[in-house]
């Protein structure tokens, strides 16, 4: 079963990429230059969530996919600075919508660096 804030988070993040789009990414060769990537691990949970690749691009585009099981996020884009965040859903769709509550977002510097500059073009436009 389905974790049910993945249907939220996966929506927010189809708007936010609507408002400032970033090119796709392409399958093989060449990857995608990317100023920041986050994967994140929708794991923290007992129902099916996937991981999702965030990734913002130099010209400010927000971009996102669902990651196939067995890819590995980050070979999918050459990223300036990049991270990898194990969540569970409901904490990422928090943290999409603002919250700085949760533990999602608890790492270290560069993830927080991540994360700022994902959210400053998430949040843009609302």
């Amino acid at each position: 079963m389905l974790d049910p804030a993945v249907t939220e988070v996966e929506a927010l993040l189809t708007a936010a990429a609507a408002r400032h789009p970033a090119p796709p990414l392409a399958s093989g060769r060449p990857r995608l230059s990317v100023t920041h990537a986050l994967a994140v691990c929708g794991c923290v949970t007992l129902d099916d969530a996937p991981t999702w690749l965030l990734y913002v691009t130099a010209d400010g585009g927000f971009g996102w996919t669902s990651v196939p099981d067995g890819d590995e996020s980050l070979d999918l884009v050459d990223a300036g600075f990049s991270a990898v965040e194990h969540a569970a859903p409901s904490d990422v769709l928090a943290w999409l919508q603002g919250s700085t509550c949760g533990s999602f977002g608890g790492g270290g510097t560069e993830l927080r660096a991540v994360l700022e500059a994902l959210a400053q073009v998430i949040t843009a436009g609302r």
